[in-house]
């Protein structure tokens, strides 16, 4: 699979998103993490990064919770 920058921002909002299943999709490795995914359970964060999530932690700290996508354009212009 050929992974280019275009894939990168997708990943990178989904991550934002904690779209899990859209990272899946996107990741070099999807099927290995979405088995990793199944075998923890239900989580909102990865297992990389557990509690210290940072984009679970700015949602909470800013009550931004479920915005998404509107927090990036705003914080980008």
């Amino acid at each position: 699979m050929h992974y280019d920058v275009t894939n990168a921002r997708k990943l990178a909002e989904a991550r934002h998103e904690l779209d899990w299943d859209e990272q899946f999709l996107l990741a070099l490795y999807g099927e290995h993490g979405r088995k990793i995914h199944e075998r923890d359970g239900e989580t909102e964060t990865s297992t990389v990064c557990g509690d210290l999530c940072a984009v679970k932690m700015v949602k909470e700290l800013f009550g931004t919770a479920g915005y998404g996508k509107e927090i990036i354009i705003k914080m980008s212009t």
